[in-house]
This record gives C-alpha cells, sequence and structure tokens, in this order.
C-alpha cells in the first residue's frame, strides 16, 4: 500500500480465522519526490520464494539475491521473510550500500553471533556482504528481514514496525 498524498484503510481479520494472530507490518516513509503521489493498493498472493538448505526466503519488497518482488517501491529496498529450519548455518548474500536490520518472528535466531529473541529486531547498520545466521531449535522459525539504500535515501530515512502478539496489543519499534 502507498499513503501518496492520503491514504484510508481499514484492516480486518477474514472469518473464520484462528483464535491468535501475529504478523509485521513494514512502514517506510516516501521521499519528497513521491510523497503526493496518488494512493496505492496491491496484492500480490503470490511472491518469489529463494530457497537454499535449511531457508525458504519468500521476497516481499525489492530483489534480494536471485528473485524480484512485483511489489511497487519507491526507493531501493529490500524485505524478505525468512524460515529457518533447525540446524541452519548460512551466511545471505547482502549489498554493502544498504543498511539492514532483521525482526525474529518466532523463535529465537542467532544473527552474526547475536541472539535475536521473538518480537525483538536487530539493527545491523551498513557495510556488510553478508548476513550469518543460524537457527539451532526443533522448530522452523520465522523473521523479517528488511534493507534499505543509504546512498540514495541519507539519514532521513525512518521506518516503523508493528509487531501484532497473540493477545493483539501492539508493540512499536522505531528507527530514524
Amino acid at each position: 500500500m502507498t499513503s501518496g498524498r492520503a491514504i484510508s484503510h481499514s484492516e480486518e481479520s477474514p472469518r473464520p480465522h484462528a483464535r491468535y494472530l501475529h504478523g509485521a507490518q513494514l512502514w517506510v516513509a516516501l521521499l519528497d519526490a513521491h510523497r503526493h503521489t496518488a494512493p496505492a493498493f496491491e496484492h500480490h498472493p503470490d511472491l518469489p520464494v529463494v530457497t537454499a538448505r535449511g531457508l525458504r526466503a519468500t521476497v516481499i519488497l525489492g530483489a534480494p539475491d536471485a528473485a524480484t518482488s512485483p511489489g511497487t517501491i519507491h526507493t531501493p529496498l529490500v524485505g524478505a521473510d525468512l524460515a529457518l529450519t533447525d540446524g541452519t548455518d548460512l551466511a545471505l548474500p547482502l549489498v554493502p550500500e544498504f543498511e539492514y536490520a532483521v525482526l525474529a518472528m518466532t523463535g529465537r535466531i542467532d544473527v552474526d553471533g547475536a541472539p535475536v529473541e521473538p518480537g525483538s529486531m536487530l539493527y545491523l547498520g551498513c557495510g556488510r556482504r553478508q548476513l550469518p545466521a543460524e537457527q539451532r531449535s526443533a522448530t522452523e522459525q520465522q523473521a523479517v528481514m528488511q534493507g534499505r539504500d543509504q546512498r540514495r535515501l541519507g539519514p532521513t530515512f525512518v521506518a516503523e514496525v508493528q509487531l501484532v502478539s497473540r493477545s493483539g496489543c501492539q508493540d512499536v519499534v522505531r528507527h530514524a
């Protein structure tokens, strides 16, 4: 969804649905060149998937690795939903000019040696060529990776991530 010059929307759960719902919303401020663009909404039920041993990455935005999302972006961004299975030890390729963050959705993952617990976001900065990640639990773990091109966006980038927990309460993490 692109708010552009203004948009109004509501979020409703489909009926029927599981008792508990959880997910993530990634919000990015539009640059001046696109700030007054027409509001728009896109639905892409089939997103590209990149797989490797122990990894299934659904490409949400941009073109991380070898796949490109059909979603419209107005600034250079990448976003992927990562599913890691037990015993996964990998290094995802990154663009060094992008800054990155990883949000653990379910279970703990270790990113570059740092533990990331569910509901926690690890800011990784820029200058990285790869993202080392490990997952050592018996169940599949979910994480979201987001990145943006610091060269083109400069220091005014604002991202907001809303975590909708099982109780329906929202925690907001901001980085400016």
